[in-house]
């Protein structure tokens, strides 16, 4: 439980669209330790807004009016002219949070994550000074992770619960929960879409 006296992660909004900000802050609301302090409608004025409001953690969409170079620009900026700025960059492409993790953005999230993904996402990227170490000293997943590590992963990033892990490797679900907790314990994940995330960063594709 986080202490009345420690001071709130200070987050900035970055989206094109009014439902997914005002989504994102409500969930927001609800957290003692997070505190949204603004928000960017427009492109143009995501760096102006991190600059004059220094938020700890910038929630950053990568797709602009549809235009997918836009993100990925933005954060360029925002690391060039604020590299002090801890960036989640929100995206439903995969090819953008690889751009994403070139670019300099801590960490990035799929979209349909849940709230309980998002807080926790945020949390570890203010504690923490980028990319998880683990994954960030090697360019190969099959360093970190055994071979059926590899296999679980490639099935949590198709999306599949623990049962149906297990159902597709004729294992128990104990036995899932298992491997999934090393994977994020070798990754440095905080959840199972953070794990995924990671794996993606690092051009992991299923086969």
């Amino acid at each position: 439980m986080t202490g009345r006296a420690t001071e709130p992660i200070r987050v900035l909004i970055a989206d094109d669209q009014i439902v997914m900000r005002e989504g994102l802050k409500r969930v927001l609301e609800s957290p003692d330790d997070i505190l949204v302090i603004g928000e960017a409608s427009v492109a143009q004025e995501v760096l102006g807004k991190v600059q004059d409001l220094q938020p700890d953690v910038v929630l950053l969409d990568l797709l602009w009016f549809s235009d997918e170079s836009a993100g990925v620009a933005v954060l360029e900026q925002l690391k060039r002219a604020t590299p002090q700025s801890k960036v989640v960059a929100i995206t439903a492409y995969d090819d953008l949070i690889e751009k994403a993790r070139r670019a300099g953005a801590e960490a990035a999230l799929p979209k349909g994550f849940t709230v309980e993904e998002l807080i926790s996402v945020i949390r570890s990227v203010h504690r923490s000074p980028g990319f998880p170490a683990a994954a960030a000293e090697t360019g190969r997943l099959d360093d970190i992770l055994s071979e059926r590590e590899m296999d679980v992963l490639a099935l949590l990033v198709e999306g599949l619960s623990d049962r149906e892990i297990g159902e597709r490797l004729f294992l128990a679900e104990s036995t899932i929960k298992k491997h999934v907790s090393n994977i994020r314990d070798k990754l440095g994940a905080t959840n199972r879409t953070h794990a995924v995330s990671i794996a993606l960063q690092k051009g992991f594709l299923q086969k």
